[in-house]
């Protein structure tokens, strides 16, 4: 008896435990349920615009942000493209969302953004993307002897507001091989630009003899095909995913000028990383010309054209910025 009492109460327990799981597996089938019905989905492909090609592997970083009683938070997705160039966001709330595309390849088409405003239970299945190819220009920078010029520095050149003022912006530069080749990647297309060369003493504290009889000539910056001043210089403009190869530059002569001066930090001289610009050319963080000033902030720079120069110190020890000096180039 008591032991039919057992099974019985034990029978019952299982029951009242099998009910209660399926119970709870319901009220998560309506949950999930609930939830579907209300994310959506963004999906697309990306191409490249000139081959029409699909961009497996470009990276997809999207951004959203809703307000909470902690304040906005800001919440990121990435995806990553497949060999078709296909992607998918999906999982995600309604809202509005920044979606962001760029190549695998560092030195592929141009980055590409759009806004998509998400609905509940939404699936957009044609945000697609479309991303035109940077341009390059390469070719060989010579001098007045039609000799290959090696570690000479070639810019590219654009006019553009910056500051609500027009000037002329470093925008890539890159460095002459043994052969005196160059290559000039990521140029945006449709964009004209000009071609500088020069080439420059690396030493921070020229050797250079004081007097100006006794210096060998230097190679005056030269900007293509021939022109010493921007000015006379050709601007270039690029179609999407263009090379244009062969654009040479014959660097003449002429007599070289320096610069003298010291930097100090606290009130006392030391080495100091600097820059030294042309006052008519903004160069960019990535390529201004210079180095860092002797032990004792003594700085001696040859090999100048006639003109005036910007001497920025990038950096005290401390961290503090030091203003920009406007300096005439002395004989």
């Amino acid at each position: 008896m008591i032991r039919a009492i057992l099974v019985g109460l034990s029978l019952a327990a299982a029951l009242a435990a099998a009910l209660t799981t399926w119970e709870l597996a319901e009220q998560a089938a309506q949950a999930t349920t609930a939830k579907s019905d209300l994310t959506g989905s963004i999906r697309g492909v990306i191409k490249n615009a000139v081959t029409g090609a699909p961009l497996p592997g470009a990276i997809v970083l999207t951004i959203t942000s809703s307000k909470s009683e902690n304040g906005t938070t800001r919440t990121k997705l990435n995806a990553t493209a497949d060999a078709e160039g296909r992607y998918e966001l999906s999982d995600l709330s309604p809202g509005r969302y920044l979606i962001y595309v760029r190549s695998a390849d560092p030195l592929g088409p141009k980055g590409g953004s759009r806004i998509v405003n998400l609905r509940a239970g939404e699936h957009l299945s044609s945000i697609d993307f479309v991303l035109r190819p940077y341009g390059v220009i390469s070719g060989r920078v010579l001098d007045d002897n039609k000799q290959p010029v090696p570690g000479a520095t070639v810019y590219a050149i654009s006019r553009e507001y910056s500051f609500g003022a027009l000037e002329y912006l470093v925008k890539e530069g890159a460095s002459t091989d043994d052969r005196g080749d160059y290559v000039l990647p990521l140029l945006e297309p449709g964009r004209p630009y000009w071609v500088r060369a020069e080439k420059r003493e690396p030493q921070p504290v020229s050797e250079v003899p004081s007097d100006p009889k006794l210096r060998k000539q230097a190679l005056a910056p030269t900007h293509y095909p021939n022109s010493n001043a921007i000015e006379g210089g050709l601007p270039l403009v690029l179609r999407p995913g263009e090379r244009r190869e062969g654009v040479d530059i014959e660097m003449s002569r002429s007599p070289s000028y320096c610069i003298e001066g010291a930097l100090e930090a606290d009130g006392l001289p030391a080495a100091i990383t600097f820059s030294v610009v042309e006052q008519t050319l903004s160069a960019s963080d990535v390529y201004k010309p210079g180095g860092v000033s002797g032990p004792d902030g003594r700085i001696r720079i040859c090999g100048l054209q006639p003109g005036e120069y910007v001497i920025t110190a990038d950096a005290t020890p401390t961290g503090k910025p030091l203003p920009s000096l406007l300096m005439s180039k002395a004989g």
